[in-house]
């Protein structure tokens, strides 16, 4: 299904002891449907296994960048370790190495002339060579520089056509232990772990806070404000442990439960930054279910967007529903609002329309407007004009492809996976072949 990727920096006013600063693109507001986690326990929660892929991207010209593959491993495994309790686990699925000399930018970009993520054009360019399947892959960028005092960023949201989604850290950040590339002040790895915890869905636990410590707005419910999680109470950034000089509130109890400065999601020194709170980590479990599904399960019963009724098809009975409460001021999203307005309309509709016969689950939609291999990717028109002399879109599931009709006088021969990369060959009835590739937005 088709989603968009909003960019949205958020940072805050940093004091001189700035132990850490990073960026979060998406949108920042709370797309999980009203009451999604209003009745989850931690036996909701089951396992998720992520599939990690690690890309070293590194120059001769900056220092300490071509980290060593015996690094890599150990990286994820402190990521498990920071994990733990959560039910949530990565397993290293491969990794690569990319010399940026080959980049016509290479040099602006040692210079700091093109930093990321402030250069999307040369980020783009970067992950459309690079990446993985990014519906299948958690990506791991490992670069050697970045805007400012940035040390990472993530995309909080999932969207398909986002060449860049994934996971951005410093090289000097990237690793656990004694390593020659790494920074003692970042060498636990802790950098990797925050970030990932965006990917998975979650903001900071200052977000949307305007500097002090406080309790939460009694009017607003507590997963619609700060950063969408009942048991962090609206803080400041932190860049302290408890009980030492530092930006932080004190220990609290918040919604029933004690929260301290020592949260993977603060700014706190590494060494101190242990704990996800039971909150975030079912905001985690519900994030991964609502958008990210396709990294660890290839059911097809899973939650869409636009999918009111469950059924697991976007369809007529989704559409009657939009229908039934069209106008209707303050429904929820079970009554049609999918873009979480209280207003259902047009943007509903719409919605619908848009992604009317997806079978949620089912990757329907993954080639939609497809790059034929060894060039880069088309626009979705003169892909159709290459198929089909009709103005049919390219919609297909990959459990019955081969022999498909594709469009008039098209035919699918055979499908092939290469590194999470669906290839698909098609013969015309002319006797021409084609060769499209999945993952290249």
């Amino acid at each position: 299904m088709l989603m968009i990727a909003f960019f949205a920096i958020t940072t805050t006013s940093l004091p001189q002891e700035v132990e850490e600063i990073c960026v979060t693109l998406g949108e920042n507001k709370n797309v999980l449907p009203m009451g999604f986690l209003k009745n989850r326990t931690q036996s909701n929660n089951f396992p998720k296994e992520i599939p990690v892929v690690v890309h070293v991207v590194y120059t001769d010209s900056l220092p300490n960048t071509y980290i060593p593959e015996e690094a890599i491993q150990p990286a994820i495994d402190q990521l498990n370790v920071d994990f733990e309790g959560t039910n949530i686990s990565f397993n290293l699925a491969g990794y690569d190495y990319t010399d940026l000399t080959q980049y016509g930018w290479h040099d602006a970009y040692v210079s700091g002339q093109v930093c990321f993520p402030n250069y999307q054009t040369q980020a783009t360019i970067l992950s459309n060579d690079i990446s993985w399947d990014i519906s299948r892959y958690c990506n791991v960028y490992v670069i050697p520089k970045m805007c400012s005092t940035i040390l990472g960023y993530a995309y909080v949201g999932y969207g398909p056509n986002n060449a860049d989604d994934g996971v951005w850290v410093l090289s000097k950040t990237f690793g656990y232990g004694e390593w020659d590339h790494l920074d003692p002040a970042y060498n636990e790895n802790e950098t990797l772990t925050h970030e990932l915890g965006h990917y998975c869905g979650l903001f900071h636990t200052f977000n949307n806070n305007p500097g002090q410590c406080g309790a939460n707005d009694p009017d607003i419910p507590c997963e619609y404000e700060g950063d969408y999680v009942c048991d962090t109470p609206p803080t400041k950034v932190s860049y302290g442990c408890p009980g030492t000089t530092g930006f932080y509130c004190p220990i609290a109890v918040y919604d029933g439960a004690m929260f301290t400065a020592r949260n993977h999601m603060d700014y706190g020194k590494q060494f101190c930054r242990d704990e996800f709170t039971p909150g975030q980590i079912d905001r985690m479990h519900a994030m991964l279910e609502y958008q990210r599904y396709e990294l660890y399960t290839d059911e097809a019963d899973t939650f869409c967007p636009g999918d009111f009724n469950g059924d697991g098809v976007i369809g007529t009975a989704d559409m009657l529903i939009i229908l039934a409460n069209y106008g209707c001021i303050g429904c929820d999203y079970t009554m049609g609002d999918v873009s979480l307005d209280y207003i259902v309309g047009v943007t509903d509709l719409n919605w619908v329309l848009g992604n009317w016969g997806d079978i949620c689950g089912d990757e329907i939609g993954l080639f939609e407007g497809q790059s034929v291999v060894g060039v880069q990717p088309v626009p979705l028109n003169k892909m159709i004009a290459t198929l089909s002399e009709s103005n049919s879109i390219l919609r297909f599931t990959v459990y019955t492809i081969t022999g498909q009709i594709v469009a008039s006088g098209s035919k699918i021969l055979g499908l092939e996976i290469q590194n999470g990369i669906y290839l698909i060959e098609i013969e015309f009835n002319d006797g021409r072949k084609i060769v499209l590739k999945s993952g290249m937005y």
